[in-house]
């Protein structure tokens, strides 16, 4: 376990990124899940003061979409509050008068479920495991931008060959921007 305290560049605000790792181990104590992660913890936001909501970037046009998506297999999304309270309960409110944030934000494991879904759904199109079942040796991942409920976005990833141990993965919101960064290690 580590901390260490920072600053948000853009703000000014003070920080601490908390480092946790976590052991899964089964019935003959073998480890099967090592957990690494940090937290973020800003200090306390007052709930009084009205948060500057950023306005939402222009999308891209279709065809700059399809060039970013040149050599890559691509899944789409669009999060609704629906779905996002399956994860975790976010209050609009909040999240927009308090935090600053234009719309709820979708939860960063929600999209590190949906970039492993994707990336075991095309391993097993690929034929690279045939019985259906595909495990990740490793998962690195980390969020560079929030993503927001009703703002379509998608994860792109290369094709992947036989040969590749490992495969780089961005969530990328519509305007461009790159959300999350994460790079799957095969098993």
């Amino acid at each position: 376990m580590s901390c260490e305290a920072k600053t948000i560049k853009k703000t000014g605000e003070s920080m601490l990124v908390v480092g946790v790792e976590k052991e899964f181990r089964d019935s003959q104590d073998n480890l099967c899940v090592l957990d690494k992660r940090n937290w973020v913890f800003r200090e306390a936001l007052d709930p009084s003061k009205q948060a500057k909501i950023p306005e939402k970037p222009a999308e891209l046009t279709q065809s700059q979409l399809a060039d970013q998506a040149k050599d890559m297999v691509v899944r789409e999304f669009n999060r609704d509050q629906v779905q996002l309270f399956r994860i975790i309960h976010y209050d609009l409110p909040w999240a927009r008068d308090v935090e600053g944030h234009r719309n709820v934000v979708v939860h960063g494991p929600l999209n590190q479920i949906s970039i492993l879904d994707f990336w075991r759904d095309e391993m097993v199109k690929q034929g690279k495991h045939e019985d259906g079942v595909v495990y990740p040796k490793e998962l690195f991942y980390r969020a560079t931008s929030p993503v927001y409920a009703g703002e379509p976005y998608r994860i792109l990833m290369p094709k992947p060959l036989p040969e590749q141990q490992e495969a780089d993965v961005q969530v990328m919101s519509n305007d461009g921007t790159i959300c999350m960064k994460a790079t799957v290690h095969n098993s």
